[in-house]
Formats: structure tokens, C-alpha cells, sequence
């Protein structure tokens, strides 16, 4: 009984296990809390340190899939300047009991004092190059959603994936400054730099570009013209410049603008300067102008557009031309080209382990007995049962028939001496016709001494004319005979001797009609 009511407990308890799991799974409560781990941290002096982390908590709720404490890494690949731009790799391993479907979502969101330099979007693949998902990284929002296809629901073992994602600081950044960043939970120490600026007294052409925040396919362009005159007061005179955009791209019209700048580090603007560029020409594939006296540091900013998605767009490079006159002629070329910013993604999982079947390459060979009879299983001689009785026997019974005794010629006893006996030789002489005799009744009496004497002569009676066929007297013949022949039997079963003298009193009474006695009353008595 005790071991009943316990096992009775367990199926209890694994049913409610089961039933907990499956609401679980329905409500998308929180799922895993992995183990706390490190992270990878450069520092401004460009060292590799570590980070404790808290352990990673993963929940799910709908189709939106929350990961605390993610696995982060910051690397700085144009160094740790308040404008260059770092890259943030982002890892996470989800359980297996965590089900992630189609159209389910994983978001990342930055910190202020970040920002994705545009918005962007990029396939998240597999080893095989198959697409997983697809992220898009909001620059307005400053956060990144991933969304998947089906594949986890065919690969929901071991699942992980890593995003790699370009993001600058914003202004909020102060140079030479130490602080805290917090990437969804992951606390991470930041250093920025300190900008310093480069002291050149006789550069006169730079360019560069970036992409516009809010359209990737548009590029924003920065052309430097006289930058020495901060160190040098450089003056240029009969300046010309020809900027050539590169293929896959077309000049945005009205985009051209022109500043005063008397700092870079701190960046300081003196105002407007287009009233600088004479003689301005623009075509869809870039521009020209003139100035005739450049004394000061300006800015020329402007916008071309790709022709295709950025993704399908190749890095985009434009060419820019000056020539000048300082004290003797100069010209300087410049080739610009910009990075088009772009994530990566990949994103992995197993399949449930299938039985695997071997099939033989040659089919087996099976050694065939010989056949010698018989069925298997049961014995080639058998005993019959020895039948005790029952309603069905094994074999019917054998009855034994009692021997019956007829003589070759019946002769039937008569009391009247002076009747001759019947002979052979008389039942040979019939005549043709028989005489016609008026029938006259006799009463016969039969008496049964037990004993016959063949030597006694009987008197026969000869009836005046035959019977006809069907009358009724020859049906009632016929049903005494039966009678008889029915009562010989029965006194035969009953072991009666005198069943003799029926039939032969039978026979002398077809005889004294002068019928032929039927054979059928012959075999019958047989």
C-alpha cells in the first residue's frame, strides 16, 4: 500500500511538472538565467581587459524575446577619438527549452550616449549561408531588432547568435572623459579621448563622407578647403575646384552649402559662406566653382544619392580637383571614399537527433532447412485419446445384426386334411385366364402350435380373379403386407420365433387370390 500511495505521489507531481512547463510555455514566462561570465573590454590604451558580468536572464513574452546581461564586446577599429566610430559585438545563447518561432524578436538598445551613425538593415545567416533572420538598426530609436524565420523551430538545439554593429558617440560625450556605458544590463567602463588637433600650415584640399542618419542610401559629403590658414594664415588666390562623383550615385540638387569654421578642436562655426563660390555649376554628376581670394578655413558640404539599396551598393568614392595660385601655380587631387556601414549576422542551431537505420549493401544470406515433414510444433506420431464416453465418440459403434433365417420354400400350415399340399411343379401351371368364380367370404383361423409338419397336406384357395392394379384390394394387400412385414421386425427385436408364420400365412393368402407375391415384400422381409 505504501509503495502504491507513493508512486501515486510522483505521477502527481510529474503531471503538475508537465502541466507548469506547458503554461509556461504558453504565458512565455522567463525561461533561462545562465551563469555569470567576463567580458572583453579595450581600454585607451588599446589592452584587452576583463569585466565580471551578471548572469545572462532570457524571458519571452508573445513573440518578444527579452535577454538581460548579454554577452558584449566593444572594439575600436579607428581608435578611441570622440568621432570614430566603434564596432559593438553582441552574443547570446538561448536554452533549448526556449522556443523561438516565426516572427519572434530579439531587441538591442544603446545607451544616450550612442547612436548608429544610419539605419541600416542586414541578413542574419547560418554556416550555410541560409538566412536566419533579419536585423534592422533604428537610428532614430538607437536600438536594433532581429527578426526570425522558422528556422529554430526545425533547429531549436544549441541556438546562438552574434550581430557585429557600427555605432559612434553623440555629442553628449565629453574628450578625455571616463565613464559607464550599460548595454541591456552589461555595464561597461568607457575612456574616451582627447581630439587634438593635427597642425598643418600648408594643407589645402581633404575630403571625406558619411552616411546620412536618416536615409543609408544618401551620403553626406565634406569638402575642407585651406585648412593651413589656421596655422598659417595660407591665402589662395585664382582657386578653382571640380568634384566628380563616382558611378551608382547622382547629385542631390540645392544639397550645397558652405561655412566658415575657426576650430576644429573644439569644432567652432563662424557662419555662412556661400556667397564665397562664384560661379557655380552643377550637372547630375557633380559640380564646379571659383574663388578668387580664399583667406579663410571653409566647409563645403554636400549629398549624393545611390542608385541601388546600400547593401547592393558598392563603397561609393568621388574624386575632387583645385588648383591655385600661391606665390606660384599648384594643383591637388583627392580621391574620397566612404565605407558604407553595414552589420553582420550570423546565427546558428542543431536538429533533433534522428534514428539512423543501416542498410546492408548486400542483402543477408539465410540458410534454408531441409524439409522433412511434419508441422513444427507438433509431434509426428500422436496417441489417440482413449474415448471414456460422451455425446460425440471418437468412432461410431459397431452393432452387431441378428441373423435372420428365411426358408427356401414357406409352406403355410392348414387344418382342413383334405387341401393338398402345394408343389413346385403346381406353381409352374397358372393358367392363362382364370376362371371367373363368384368370390365367397371364408373365415380362416390360424393357430400357432409352434411347429409346422411339411408332411400335412393344406387346402389351396384359388380366388376366381385377379386383383386390379390400384383397387382396393390390392391397396389393401398391400398395406396388410406391410403390416406384417412392420410386425415381423418387431417380434424379430423381440426375439419371437413365430415371426416366421406371418409371412408365410401372407404368402398363402396372396396365393389362394392367385397373385403373384410381390418381391418388394421379399427384400422387405430380408
Amino acid at each position: 500500500m505504501k509503495n502504491k500511495t507513493t508512486l501515486l505521489a510522483v505521477a502527481t507531481l510529474a503531471t503538475l511538472a508537465l502541466a507548469n512547463n506547458a503554461k509556461a510555455d504558453a504565458q512565455d514566462s522567463p525561461v533561462s538565467s545562465q551563469e555569470a561570465h567576463t567580458a572583453l573590454v579595450t581600454n585607451s590604451e588599446g589592452n584587452i581587459t576583463t569585466e565580471t558580468k551578471q548572469p545572462t536572464e532570457i524571458a519571452k513574452e508573445g513573440t518578444e524575446i527579452t535577454v538581460k546581461n548579454p554577452d558584449v564586446t566593444l572594439t575600436y577599429p579607428e581608435g578611441h577619438g570622440i568621432y570614430a566610430k566603434m564596432q559593438v559585438n553582441y552574443h547570446v545563447d538561448f536554452p533549448d527549452e526556449l522556443p523561438i518561432k516565426e516572427n519572434d524578436t530579439v531587441e538591442m538598445k544603446l545607451p544616450e550616449v550612442m547612436e548608429f551613425p544610419t539605419s541600416y538593415s542586414f541578413d542574419v545567416t547560418n554556416p550555410e549561408g541560409k538566412v536566419v533572420g533579419n536585423a534592422v538598426a533604428d537610428s532614430s530609436l538607437g536600438k536594433v531588432t532581429t527578426t526570425f524565420n522558422n528556422y529554430f523551430e526545425s533547429h531549436p538545439l544549441n541556438k546562438q547568435m552574434n550581430l557585429e554593429l557600427t555605432t559612434r558617440w553623440t555629442d553628449a560625450v565629453k574628450p578625455d572623459t571616463k565613464f559607464e556605458i550599460s548595454l541591456d544590463g552589461t555595464v561597461i567602463p568607457i575612456t574616451v579621448d582627447k581630439e587634438v588637433a593635427e597642425q598643418d600650415g600648408e594643407r589645402v584640399l581633404s575630403k571625406w563622407g558619411n552616411q546620412s542618419m536618416t536615409d543609408p542610401t544618401v551620403i553626406d559629403w565634406t569638402i575642407q578647403l585651406n585648412y593651413g590658414n589656421l596655422w598659417s594664415n595660407q591665402v589662395l588666390t585664382d582657386f578653382q575646384l571640380l568634384d566628380k562623383l563616382g558611378p551608382d550615385q547622382v547629385l542631390i540638387e540645392d544639397s550645397i552649402r558652405a561655412e566658415y569654421v575657426t576650430s576644429v578642436t573644439p569644432w567652432v562655426s563662424a557662419g555662412d559662406a556661400m556667397d564665397q563660390l562664384k560661379d557655380l555649376k552643377t550637372n547630375p554628376y557633380g559640380f564646379e566653382f571659383k574663388i578668387a581670394n580664399l583667406n579663410k578655413l571653409i566647409y563645403v558640404h554636400y549629398k549624393s544619392k545611390l542608385l541601388k539599396a546600400e547593401k547592393d551598393s558598392f563603397n561609393p568614392t568621388n574624386h575632387v580637383e583645385a588648383t591655385w595660385t600661391k606665390g606660384t601655380s599648384s594643383n591637388q587631387g583627392f580621391d574620397a571614399k566612404v565605407k558604407l556601414i553595414n552589420g553582420k549576422g550570423d546565427a546558428s542551431g542543431e536538429n533533433k537527433p534522428e534514428p539512423t537505420f543501416e542498410i546492408p549493401k548486400e542483402s543477408p544470406k539465410v540458410d534454408i532447412p531441409e524439409f522433412k515433414g511434419g508441422i513444427p510444433g507438433i509431434p509426428e506420431v500422436r496417441e489417440k485419446p482413449e474415448w471414456n464416453g460422451g455425446v460425440v465418440p471418437n468412432e461410431a459403434p459397431v452393432l452387431d445384426l441378428p441373423e435372420l433365417h428365411i426358408p427356401e420354400e414357406p409352406v403355410k400350415p392348414h387344418e382342413d386334411p383334405k387341401t393338398p399340399p402345394v408343389t413346385p411343379e403346381d406353381k409352374t401351371k397358372v393358367p392363362s385366364e382364370s376362371p371367373k368364380v363368384d368370390p365367397k367370404k371364408e373365415e380362416v383361423k390360424v393357430e400357432n402350435k409352434g411347429e409346422v409338419s411339411h408332411e400335412e397336406q393344406v387346402e389351396t384357395y384359388k380366388a376366381p380373379m385377379l386383383p386390379q392394379t390400384g383397387s382396393e384390394a390390392g391397396v389393401a394387400l398391400s398395406v396388410l403386407g406391410l403390416t406384417v412385414l412392420s410386425l415381423t421386425v418387431v417380434l424379430k427385436k423381440k426375439e419371437i420365433p413365430e415371426h416366421d408364420i406371418l409371412y408365410k400365412e401372407l404368402v398363402r393368402e396372396y396365393n389362394n387370390q392367385g397373385v403373384k407375391f410381390p418381391l418388394t415384400l421379399k427384400i422387405l422381409r430380408i
